[in-house]
């Protein structure tokens, strides 16, 4: 049984790169359609990323609580990753603007089904103490599947689109497979039962108050990395091609990702509100960069961003997976977080469309001054979280 679970696991960390692939060829696709093409502003192209985010926090809410065995995981997975094939194949018909708008909202409701599926099958497949360390190297092989997703848009522009479905049919091919062995090894019983150590151990680490307002903080700062209004920002700032804009945002997430990977594994084993607490800041020094208006600092700046959320986004999940009806809050995790991205593609595509490229100067740099008033109340957020820290060890009896 313990080899079929190492099976089981090793696909589903396979699925979280072929997946990933096929989804993240479409948005350089859809973005650039939309903002040259069509001639939208910013403002529209932040948009898809509010539709799909805002889409994909409500089948993420309801997946957690449906996918709580494995065999409806298995079953929702499967299905929503082959919808994925017509959504796709509907882009390549070239829409008008409001069916791009469907398309993206139609991919975040069938995100929502099968990324949450996904992980609650594959916290069930591993003991609790291995769960940190294996979502994060499944975040890591998805990191490398969206530089290989951008990579493919670059060589082969709105023609990549093909390679995106036959990502889509070998992703629904896997993830029926490792779900099957998930249903063979659970045999029917809940994925995610919570142990009273683990209980006790969760409560020492992170208060939910916390988890809930740095998941969604988080999530509001990574889209300026990774969502749809990312490419038109980068291009328009930095004034590259299409093609290169979408390899130089892949290729520093990855380059992110594999620093929060080793950072990880060390962040596991320590004290996990000071790893919270300093994914946020780090999360904030991102913004800074990427307000540079230079192709060194981009990179810096996209590779920062995603190192606070990789780092923080596997533990959020392990703890997540450790409560009581686990499926459940790891639904409410992935909610939480789509809110924040959703918040954050339209506050930075209304922003970015009001303001355009407009810089201000401090300390003889140039900064664009729309991702800096768009992060604006995020600092704000650490205030609240070292005051809650300080109350909730003030309340502890002596």
């Amino acid at each position: 049984m313990e080899n079929e679970r190492i099976i089981g696991a090793s696909l589903l960390i396979m699925l979280s790169f072929m997946g990933t692939v096929a989804y993240r060829i479409t948005l350089p696709v859809a973005s650039f359609y939309v903002k040259q093409t069509l001639g939208m502003t910013a403002f529209a192209v932040g948009l898809l990323t509010t539709s799909f985010y805002i889409l994909r926090a409500m089948s993420a809410l309801g997946t957690g609580y449906f996918s709580e065995t494995a065999r409806r995981g298995k079953l929702l997975a499967t299905i929503a990753f082959g919808l994925q094939i017509l959504v796709t194949y509907y882009l390549i018909l070239k829409p008008e603007y409001l069916g791009v708008v469907l398309i993206r909202a139609l991919q975040g409701i069938l995100n929502g089904f099968a990324w949450t599926s996904v992980q609650i099958l594959l916290a069930g497949s591993v003991p609790e103490r291995y769960r940190g360390r294996i979502f994060a190297v499944y975040a890591m092989s998805g990191s490398l599947g969206s530089l290989i997703g951008d990579f493919f848009y670059k060589l082969y522009g709105n023609h990549a689109l093909l390679f995106s479905i036959f990502f889509y049919v070998i992703s629904s091919a896997i993830v029926y497979v490792a779900g099957g062995i998930a249903e063979d090894t659970s045999k029917g019983k809940p994925l995610l039962r919570s142990t009273k150590k683990a209980k006790k151990r969760n409560e020492k680490r992170i208060p939910v108050a916390f988890l809930l307002i740095s998941v969604m903080a988080i999530s509001y700062t990574t889209v300026m990395s990774v969502g749809d209004i990312a490419y038109v920002y980068y291009k328009g700032i930095l004034g590259l091609s299409k093609g290169s804009t979408a390899l130089l945002r892949g290729a520093s997430s990855f380059a992110g990702t594999l620093i929060a990977f080793f950072l990880g594994w060390l962040a596991d084993k320590g004290e996990a509100k000071k790893v919270l607490i300093g994914a946020y800041m780090t999360s904030i020094l991102g913004t800074i960069f990427i307000s540079v208006p230079t192709i060194t600092l981009a990179i810096l700046g996209i590779a920062t961003i995603t190192v606070s959320s990789r780092i923080f986004v596997p533990i959020a999940r392990k703890v997540a997976s450790e409560m009581p009806r686990g499926n459940i809050y790891i639904g409410f995790l992935g909610t939480l977080g789509n809110i924040g991205a959703a918040l954050g593609g339209t506050g930075f595509g209304y922003l970015y469309t009001v303001l355009d490229s407009r810089k201000l100067t401090f300390i003889g740099l140039s900064f664009a001054e729309a991702p800096l008033i768009a992060t604006l109340w995020l600092y704000l957020v650490p205030l609240i979280l070292f005051a809650g820290m300080r109350r909730q060890k003030n309340d502890q009896p002596a």
